[in-house]
């Protein structure tokens, strides 16, 4: 398998190997839940290879050097084209490890803060969606507690989700969490959440992929986009029938 999968996370690849598809994809998609696929996503391509590059997952234009790749774009600016296919919306959710409710389940946002909090911090120009604030969190869920703004103020502040989701999975705090970033994670007991599917919020950003007009390997980039929607597809199912009793979960996990 090493031999097919070509080579992660290069920036410059002056000569394409023979039937090699190259795709694009960001940094923590690729290694939270794509890397764990790539057996699934190589049998579906039979006789080609796969090289993944590291792309920041924006709305930059399709370089000529990748036939596919993978932006996670606004929901209300998307559609479907000839070279572009929605592939599936998360939900947003918070995410801790077992060990910070072993004992008693938070009942609210407010009891979260209490366990400390992790943001992620987007860059000036770019806009992640307003789920990624707690702040609005308080706000949807109409939750003021008196300990709160200085919860907010008084935080660890990361610019990479997966950063974010690593400080997470060692206990450092809770996290806000996406349905596919979280997946295997969750499965693996190095995440649970914390409290009941109510507190969710729909992702405000979509993933797409996006490919050339007329493409020299058409029906192995067909087949990677088939693979990625259906994929994709399972997994925000599966994570939608997870188990919701959070204390349960994290002493069974705990427990092994």
């Amino acid at each position: 398998m090493l031999a097919r999968l070509s080579r992660i996370g290069a920036q410059r690849h002056p000569q394409r190997p023979p039937r090699t598809l190259r795709i694009g994809v960001g940094s923590a998609l690729s290694s939270l839940w794509l890397a764990r696929r790539i057996p699934e996503l190589l049998g579906r391509l039979e006789t080609f290879d796969v090289e993944l590059l590291e792309t920041s997952g924006d709305e930059a234009p399709l370089p000529e050097a990748i036939d596919a790749t993978i932006h996670w774009v606004s929901a209300a600016k998307v559609q479907a084209s000839p070279t572009q296919r929605i592939l599936f919306r998360e939900d947003v959710f918070p995410v801790c490890h077992p060990s910070l409710i072993d004992r008693r389940a938070p009942q609210s946002l407010g009891d979260l803060a209490r366990l400390g909090l992790l943001h992620k911090q987007t860059s000036v120009n770019y806009d992640g969606g307003p789920e990624w604030s707690w702040a609005t969190w308080f706000r949807v869920f109409a939750e003021q507690a008196s300990f709160a703004g200085e919860a907010l103020a008084r935080c660890a502040r990361f610019t990479n989700i997966g950063t974010v989701l690593a400080a997470a999975m060692e206990g450092a705090g809770v996290a806000l969490g996406r349905s596919l970033l979280v997946h295997d994670a969750i499965g693996d007991g190095r995440l649970v959440r914390p409290l009941s599917s109510s507190y969710t919020i729909p992702s405000s950003k979509v993933h797409v992929c996006l490919w050339h007009p007329e493409p020299a390997n058409a029906e192995a980039v067909a087949a990677v986009v088939d693979w990625l929607t259906e994929a994709g597809r399972r997994t925000v199912e599966d994570i939608g029938s997870t188990p919701r009793d959070p204390v349960g979960a994290a002493n069974a996990v705990l427990a092994e």
